[in-house]
């Protein structure tokens, strides 16, 4: 989970001889993250699968509950659109039949447009109120303090600030 991204980094820290800079840069990482969780404290928790690669045989791998890109979701205001149990390679299928509130898809903008583009892509929730976003791999895909800047970006999708005039 996130909180063990931190851990790490105190740990990486102590074992290079220079534990106060990890405690610092977990501090800091943990107050970034403190204020994602009061921005979107009480909010309705959109649905969200994330596709986080595509299988040969036409299988996706999605985000799932027990993972830090699962946690970075859910502290990020989101939950996740299959329940704990869903196995990491799921059907096309499967993905239309969550019809989540939000699709993200780990990689470039190009592919996931290509993705959605697909017969009965265009019917999903996510897909028809322009919802369907892509996100960085190595913000959300790769453990580290990047992952904390993935949060706040998930934060700004599953949950837009309204333009002010």
């Amino acid at each position: 989970n996130v909180e063990e991204i931190l851990s790490n980094i105190r740990l990486l820290a102590r074992l290079a001889g220079v534990p106060e800079r990890g405690e610092a840069l977990a501090a800091r990482l943990q107050a970034r993250l403190d204020a994602v969780e009061r921005r979107v404290a009480g909010l309705a928790a959109p649905s969200v699968v994330m596709i986080t690669g595509r299988l040969g045989n036409g299988l996706m791998l999605v985000t799932r509950p027990g993972t830090y890109t699962g946690d970075a979701i859910v502290r990020a205001g989101g939950r996740l659109a299959f329940d704990s149990g869903t196995i990491a390679q799921v059907s096309p299928e499967a993905i239309l039949n969550a019809d989540p509130d939000v699709l993200l898809f780990a990689g470039s903008e190009k592919d996931m447009k290509e993705l959605v583009a697909r017969p009965g892509w265009n019917e999903m929730r996510a897909v028809k109120s322009k919802r369907a976003h892509a996100v960085s791999r190595a913000e959300l895909l790769i453990p580290g303090p990047r992952t904390i800047d993935g949060v706040e970006k998930l934060a700004a999708l599953l949950h837009p600030v309204p333009a002010t005039r």
